[in-house]
């Protein structure tokens, strides 16, 4: 990948209320980097909704590994 090429980074989930029972971490949004290498996503932001002020900003140093993925939840984020 060059620095001229967008990375391979895809919501591959969203986890909302209502979908399982109501716990703080069952509302969640899943990442997933279809890369072949490693992507930094510091500083990248997900937004909680139209209207809505609140952003979940990666920390720096935020690596995601190729073909891997994570979660965000409503407990480690405060989204």
């Amino acid at each position: 990948m060059t620095n001229q090429q967008t990375p391979q980074i895809e919501i591959t989930n969203i986890v909302y209320k209502n979908q399982v029972k109501r716990t703080q971490s069952d509302e969640y949004i899943e990442i997933t980097n279809h890369e072949k290498i490693p992507v930094d996503v510091s500083g990248w932001q997900i937004a909680s909704g139209i209207g809505r002020s609140k952003a979940f900003t990666f920390p720096q140093g935020t690596i995601l590994a190729s073909h891997s993925h994570f979660e965000i939840n409503r407990v480690l984020s405060s989204f």
